[in-house]
């Protein structure tokens, strides 16, 4: 050997492994007829290259053309020039010690699977080596090859191939998903870990920012843009790397100075970010100003319907109330039976289209309360008055529990008027028929409690969790024509204008209807 840089083993006349210097003198390989598999060996010890080769040989004979450099600058300079399926590299070369030279290897050839055969038995190591994007790691010496040599870097071909058919389906996912967001109708905002807006289609631009371009929001942290935001549940989503929905969100137009606000739907995940390192997230805001607007047409309908049929009840329950005060003992008891069922059907038809309306104003901001000192002991009664035929046709009792003869608070009567109305029109619809119900009273200096306690059909966890819903209703009680399912609803809404609170308590076959409110000052 003329060079000690260069050395060639000639192996059964088919394949030449050739050493190449840093001076990059030649490569000689003889041809074969069939497609055989390049593995560019970078090892500077030619006779661990030699074993690395025999051992190759011994389990796939004549599968495999060797290419061998001694240095990282030899082998980049290889990889410019010419293709290869596979690469080895040693971890100790006289130019690259440890995983300094995977790393300059990972940056030029992406594509090409390379296993590390290195004399460093060290599992840590090996463990790096493989999260920096190693395909096997192997120990060097004729006792560890056995006979599988051949099988690692064919098996690394091939699940690098899978590799990248992988990668480049996703990243034709990512592109045909970007160009579908770019140009959709919908909101989109994507955001790196410190959210900050990474990309924003044009549907967010020309609805939200109105005037600006991409690159004035890339790099703007997204509270800049979304001011009406609320945040909190957006930061407890990315600490559980969940979803999140939010609903009927008010943004402002903010780069452009407008008074008109947009409401939207907002959808918030994680995904992965393939354009870069770490965490990446993605807002979907979808416009429902129409919708919105659509609802309000609608409830104002509705309101204005309540308003229109509810007077000429009014009306005719004040003459059915007047004919029935003094009529028990003359009409027949079919006749009076009769009326009663009309007043009754009357009343709950009259607290149906109240409900509505207060609903109705209360959504849309208009309800104020007005607190006035009233005598609590009385309103209880006047609505138990109002219900006594109620509940005089299911032959249920009404029992009050230690009530004052007088108790003067401060509250909105109009709305505990309703308030106590609709918990017991509750308690008449799905309360057992001939039971009693028990009406509870409790106070101190800060508060004072009612609890409305009745007998009936169990209540499910279920049922419990939508039972102060909008338009919930339950599949309990009697068969009843007028019923909407805003009662309970209302109430919870009535309630909470005066600071307190409702909740459910069932037992078995009991039914405890709880509300409590907080004493008035005269100077709040």
């Amino acid at each position: 050997m003329a060079d000690l840089n260069e050395y060639v083993i000639k192996e059964k006349g088919v394949l030449n492994l050739v050493w190449c210097s840093d001076s990059f003198r030649s490569l000689c390989v003889v041809g074969t007829n069939y497609r055989v598999k390049r593995l560019l060996l970078i090892e500077d010890s030619k006779v661990d290259a030699m074993k690395a080769q025999a051992a190759i040989e011994s389990e796939s004979p004549e599968e495999f053309e060797f290419v061998v450099c001694q240095t990282i600058e030899a082998a980049l300079r290889k990889l410019d020039s010419e293709t290869f399926d596979v690469i080895s590299l040693d971890l100790n070369l006289p130019d690259a010690e440890g995983l300094t030279g995977l790393m300059r290897l990972k940056e030029h050839a992406r594509n090409i699977p390379l296993v590390v055969m290195t004399g460093q038995n060290e599992p840590e190591l090996a463990l790096e080596a493989i999260a920096l994007g190693a395909q096997d790691f192997i120990t060097k010496g004729i006792f560890s090859y056995g006979n599988l040599l051949a099988r690692v870097f064919i098996h690394a071909i091939e699940r690098k191939k899978l590799n990248n058919l992988i990668l480049q389906t996703l990243e034709i996912e990512h592109k045909v998903l970007s160009d579908a967001l770019r140009q959709s109708q919908l909101l989109v905002v994507r955001m790196d870990q410190e959210l900050k807006i990474l990309f924003a289609n044009d549907s967010f631009i020309n609805r939200v920012c109105i005037g600006s371009q991409m690159r004035d929001l890339v790099g703007m942290h997204v509270s800049d843009v979304l001011p009406g935001l609320d945040f909190e549940p957006l930061q407890e989503a990315m600490s559980r790397k969940s979803q999140m929905q939010l609903k009927e969100i008010r943004l402002s137009r903010i780069l452009q100075k407008t008074e008109e606000n947009i409401w939207v739907d907002v959808f918030f995940w994680p995904y992965l970010n393939l354009e870069g390192d770490g965490d990446a997230y993605m807002l979907l805001i979808v416009d429902v100003s129409d919708r919105l607007k659509a609802k309000l047409q609608r409830d104002e309908f509705v309101a204005a319907l309540s308003h229109d049929v509810k007077n000429p009840l009014v009306g005719g329950q004040q003459v059915l109330t007047g004919v029935l005060s003094g009529t028990r003992d003359v009409l027949p008891s079919f006749y009076y039976d009769s009326l009663l069922s009309l007043s009754r059907s009357n009343q709950s038809l009259l607290l149906i289209l109240s409900n509505l309306t207060d609903v109705y104003s209360l959504e849309a901001g208009e309800r104020e309360f007005v607190f006035e000192n009233a005598n609590l002991v009385r309103l209880i009664d006047e609505v138990l008055d109002l219900f006594k035929h109620f509940f005089e046709s299911t032959g249920m009792t009404i029992v009050k529990h230690d009530f004052p003869n007088s108790l003067v608070i401060k509250l909105d009567v109009t709305a505990f008027f309703r308030i106590f109305s609709n918990l017991l029109h509750n308690v008449w619809k799905f309360g057992k028929k001939g039971s009693q119900v028990n009406i509870y009273f409790e106070s101190d200096a800060n508060n004072f409690q009612i609890a409305v306690e009745s007998t009936g059909a169990p209540i499910k966890e279920e049922d419990k969790a939508i039972l102060f819903k909008r338009f919930k209703r339950s599949l309990l009680g009697q068969e009843h024509l007028h019923s909407s399912g805003l009662g309970l609803y209302l109430c919870k809404k009535l309630v909470e204008g005066h600071s307190g609170s409702i909740e459910c308590i069932s037992d078995g076959d009991v039914t405890k209807l709880v509300v409590k409110l907080p004493r008035i000052s005269d100077d709040t």
